[in-house]
């Protein structure tokens, strides 16, 4: 049965290429978790290593770097590129990696795991290693209270096995708060260099109570938002010792005006360190990033994490070359324009997701930026966090462009913080206002050399870079970036 399955799942993935139809990923995945569940549910089990990742911010991106650094040393890894984090996403990734005799090709899995889908994809999986990225604000509509989404991640921690590993960010009080349900072994990894730089208008926390709710809680350094060290003012909360950090954080800007970032990943009990120069991804928030892929990275072959005897145990990862690694797509990702312009793709989901954004690139000179609103089922419908952004803090730009099903908003939000704006239809038109100009003699010229920044929702991100794909050279999503 399963290789009917998996066959099937293909066949179907080839048609609707084929006829232009999609991408592939949602019919196969529904297909699949309703008629061949029983089957594909069979696939984990062939892995060696299984890795979830989850939270508000940061699963994509952790976990491509957690498989380009896994390319880097030539171990075979899949995951679900395309962001299909619910369980029908991850079973036709798998289904997808399977050989004629459905057989899995890889070794290793890396998925990203939407937070409510935890508790049952944690059941599917069987996985060897947990991560908590962070908590914040985001679909209200959907997720409600940040105690809700902590709790439904909760429910799937404590299905983890006793000898599995968790990893949680030190630096988020309700994250590090999950320690006292994990089973297992539990690691924090967390930023604790008080004499790093942060965006003020950025480091305001959005709760000051502690997880229990017993207490204040007082920061002695916040990053961002409410990503910190902290300790109630009861003294019985505190940020948890942390086991992987950042030191020699540095951060400049290079010729072209574009952040130019080193530092130091540093295992505190082992005492390794990774060296990383000209981090080319964006902002503090993915230093966080890849300090939680490290984490993962150095216990993947250790027996913290083996349940079982495999062909990977005692395997070793030679190499970890961080500045090598490009974003994932839609989140911070560069396209250079076939007209001689780049434009920087950013996915924006909640308020500290923005201006952590904004904090990375406002000083950026002469900067362009493209606003993209949808209230899609994937976005939210409820799209009043906007209003929760600082767009009154935006500067060095030369035009902003609102669009999408929802820039009517966008615009309103614009004129409250007395932003200067253009509200167009299409992506095309929001490009060609940026980069297209009439000369001396009336006729429409096109500008070279121009940095473009799309801050975009969720769905209003695939179709932009569906758009993209017209006017560059850029690879599908299904491709690893």
């Amino acid at each position: 049965m399963l290789l009917i399955s998996t066959n099937i799942l293909k066949i179907i993935r080839f048609a609707l290429r084929v006829t232009g139809r999609g991408r592939g990923t949602a019919l196969p995945g529904l297909i699949g978790e309703k008629y061949f569940y029983k089957s594909l549910s069979t696939l984990p089990r062939q892995l060696d290593k299984i890795i979830v990742i989850t939270g508000t911010n940061g699963k994509t991106t952790t976990a491509k770097i957690i498989r380009s650094i896994l390319k880097q040393n030539k171990i075979s890894v899949i995951g679900n590129i395309s962001g299909a984090n619910l369980t029908r996403g991850i079973l036709t990734a798998l289904a997808f990696d399977t050989n004629i005799f459905g057989k899995v090709c890889s070794k290793i899995g890396v998925f990203e795991v939407e937070e409510a889908s935890m508790e049952k994809v944690v059941k599917m999986l069987k996985p060897n290693i947990a991560i908590v990225t962070n908590l914040f604000r985001d679909q209200m509509d959907a997720y409600g209270e940040l105690d809700h989404t902590r709790e439904v991640i909760e429910a799937g921690l404590k299905n983890m096995y006793e000898d599995s590993l968790i990893l949680l960010n030190a630096n988020d009080p309700k994250v590090a708060y999950m320690q006292r349900i994990a089973p297992g072994t539990v690691k924090f990894f967390g930023l604790n260099d008080t004499q790093i730089p942060t965006d003020a208008e950025n480091a305001v926390p959005d709760s000051t109570k502690s997880p229990d709710e017993r207490s204040e809680l007082i920061y002695s350094k916040i990053f961002f938002s409410h990503i910190g060290l902290y300790k109630s003012k009861d003294g019985k909360f505190e940020t948890p010792k942390i086991d992987y950090s950042v030191k020699n954080y540095k951060s400049d800007t290079n010729e072209n005006g574009l952040p130019n970032i080193s530092f130091i990943l540093e295992d505190r009990n082992s005492q390794k360190e990774i060296k990383v120069e000209q981090f080319h991804l964006l902002g503090l928030y993915n230093v966080i990033n890849s300090l939680a892929a490290f984490s993962a990275i150095e216990n993947l072959f250790t027996g913290n994490t083996s349940r079982e005897k495999s062909p990977t145990a005692g395997q070793e990862i030679q190499k970890q070359d961080y500045s090598k690694i490009s974003a994932a797509f839609g989140r911070g990702e560069k396209i250079d324009l076939k007209n001689g312009n780049s434009i920087t793709l950013v996915l924006v989901k909640n308020p500290t997701g923005f201006n952590s954004v904004l904090g990375a690139i406002n000083d950026v000179k002469k900067k362009n930026i493209i606003f993209a609103l949808n209230d899609n089922t994937a976005d939210g419908k409820d799209v009043s966090w906007i209003w929760d952004c600082n767009y009154e803090a935006v500067r060095e730009y030369n035009q902003i462009i609102v669009t999408g099903k929802r820039a009517a908003d966008l615009a309103l939000r614009c004129k409250y913080a007395d932003l200067p704006y253009t509200m167009v239809d299409t992506y095309a038109t929001a490009i060609h206002e940026i980069v297209e100009y009439k000369n001396e003699d009336g006729y429409m010229k096109t500008r070279k050399d121009v940095e473009i920044y799309a801050l975009c929702s969720y769905t209003a991100l695939l179709k932009f870079r569906e758009y993209l794909r017209t006017v560059s050279n850029i690879e599908p999503i299904e491709k690893e970036i």
